[in-house]
């Protein structure tokens, strides 16, 4: 797992901060994970945990 998107895109300059808050509005707290292997693993834990694993969005990037 590499951390929610919000955390893992910084725009290269404070003026951009709108800009990047506006293009990935809801997806900001997406889990972005490496495989669908870790993806299945990540939500198998949170199905476990107290959250409710449909409250999560899970992206599998490719790389």
């Amino acid at each position: 797992i590499h951390g929610r998107l919000v955390d893992l895109c910084q725009p290269s300059h404070k003026r951009f901060n709108l800009a990047v808050t506006k293009v990935l509005q809801k997806h900001m707290m997406s889990i972005v994970c490496d495989s669908e292997e870790t993806a299945r693993d990540a939500i198998l834990y949170l199905k476990r945990g107290r959250d409710s694993y449909e409250s999560h969005e899970i992206v599998v990037g490719d790389g």
